[in-house]
């Protein structure tokens, strides 16, 4: 842990050094929750995304259902949990795929992904500031809005095409 430089409830900022090549290196490191992402699959074969609105872009952007692992909880327990306050759906099963970081180079955050069948009606229980539409859409329409740079969310793509190219064809 270095000198913390700025904390707030999303994310902490810390300065360390390391030594590299012999002499010492001050890095700016940005500490914020892991995340859990779940490519969630109908009963159709078709990926349930979501369209969200994010505050920081000013826009909606077609997503995967994903949030933040909370302290000591284990990452497919977050991502059931998330799934189903942001969709209002439970999970009929789950299955880990990968873990990445999305930028090493400035954060320590690390990514889950799971995939998962879509099972019975639930209650939606999104948080106060999250703005959420449904957006179930074919494997081929995914694939088009990928393709068309009209899916533009990084754990979106990541996720979607490991289950695609490595799941789906197993």
């Amino acid at each position: 842990m270095g000198k913390i430089v700025y904390k707030d409830d999303w994310v902490t900022i810390e300065k360390e050094r390391h030594k590299v090549r012999g002499k010492s290196v001050e890095f700016t490191k940005t500490v914020q929750p892991d995340v859990a992402v779940v490519v969630p699959i109908l009963d159709n074969g078709d990926v349930l995304l979501e369209r969200q609105y994010r505050h920081v872009i000013n826009k909606f952007i077609y997503e995967l259902p994903a949030g933040h692992i909370e302290k000591g909880e284990k990452p497919i327990l977050a991502a059931r949990r998330e799934f189903e306050e942001e969709t209002g759906f439970k999970v009929k099963r789950i299955e880990f795929m990968f873990m990445d970081y999305a930028s090493p180079g400035v954060t320590d955050r690390a990514f889950y992904y799971f995939h998962a069948r879509v099972g019975e009606k639930s209650k939606r229980k999104p948080d106060s500031y999250e703005v959420i539409e449904l957006a179930p859409m074919s494997i081929k329409r995914v694939d088009a809005m990928i393709r068309s740079n009209r899916i533009k969310d990084h754990k979106t793509i990541a996720g979607y095409l490991y289950y695609k190219n490595y799941v789906m064809k197993s």
